[in-house]
């Protein structure tokens, strides 16, 4: 269905390595100089991006994703000590706590701001 949104009569379509990412292209001829559309879709077929008018265009490549950024020993020594867990619990735990006391200051005007609204408009009226 998707080469039909396609408005070039010669196209490409592509997956990344991974399958997550689908891409159809219009393809580029060498003397043609009319602009090209690119389609970026997901794996679920659901359109990502729409690029309609890119002048030049030749082919579409996938940036390759790093398989692992620290090595396997590295990896194994910050597993075994967790150094990792020392190093960011700290933090997290603290970002943690000031988000749920912002909460707790929205609940406490809300409820603040109720009971104002009650006193004002109900209970001391009437004494």
């Amino acid at each position: 269905m998707a080469r039909h949104e396609v408005k070039e009569k010669n196209w490409f379509s592509k997956w990344d390595e991974n399958g997550r990412f689908f891409c159809i292209y219009g393809r580029k001829i060498l003397t043609d100089k009319h602009p090209r559309s690119v389609k970026f879709y997901n794996m679920f077929g659901e359109l990502i991006e729409n690029f309609p008018e890119i002048y030049q265009l030749d082919q579409v490549h996938f940036r390759p994703r790093p398989n692992d950024i620290l090595k396997q020993d590295k990896l194994k020594a910050l597993k075994k000590n967790g150094a990792y867990k020392k190093l960011y619990e700290k933090i997290y735990k603290e970002e943690e706590a000031a988000e749920k006391k912002t909460q707790n200051d929205i609940v406490k005007n809300q409820r603040k701001d109720i009971r104002d609204e009650f006193l004002n408009t109900f209970f001391l009226p009437l004494r």
